[in-house]
């Protein structure tokens, strides 16, 4: 079995392998629904059709209290794990998709707001600064979009801790923001 290896992601930082996960039957099976959530997360978030259809975004949010429940019959409850080191997770395969699973699991059951309702607040807010695109997100009227960005962010570092393949994430027909 392939273990995580420090210092193959950016910064030397941990960059754990599918093999790490898929090694163990309990891991592989928690990794297995983390990522069915996080694509869901990713729906809510970037697909059209789910923007558009309050049809396919009630589908999404029942599949995520699914989830949930598969989530807390495995064992696993929000935030657990969060006490351990990075060394302790970088050790264990189990421990280290428990914690993930138990960071996106606190995510199930909030409100995702979709790229289409906060798109006119990048255009409205941002400004170049320095040759970059800038948003101060601490004003109180983009609350929905620094919202939206942390779940976007939150859906990117779980793909990358739990070394998914392309053809495990979801593709969608949208722009870059």
């Amino acid at each position: 079995m392939q273990q995580s290896e420090r210092g193959n992601g950016q910064n030397g930082e941990w960059a754990p392998t599918r093999e790490f996960y898929l090694g163990n039957p309990r891991s592989a099976q928690v990794r297995g629904v983390c990522i069915a959530i996080v694509n869901d997360f990713d729906a809510l978030l970037r697909d059209p059709q789910a923007a558009c259809s309050d049809r396919k975004r009630e589908s999404l949010y029942r599949r995520l209290l699914g989830l949930d429940t598969r989530l807390t019959e495995l064992g696993i409850q929000p935030g657990i794990h969060e006490d351990l080191s990075y060394d302790d997770l970088e050790a264990d395969p189990i421990k280290a998709v428990e914690f993930i699973a138990g960071v996106i699991g606190q995510e199930i059951g909030q409100q995702i707001t979709p790229r289409s309702e906060v798109e006119h607040l990048i255009e409205e807010f941002g400004e170049i600064v320095d040759g970059r695109y800038r948003i101060d997100l601490e004003q109180p009227m983009l609350a929905k979009l620094k919202r939206h960005l942390d779940l976007r962010i939150l859906v990117e570092w779980t793909h990358e801790l739990l070394a998914t393949a392309p053809s495990e994430r979801p593709t969608f027909l949208v722009k870059a923001i």
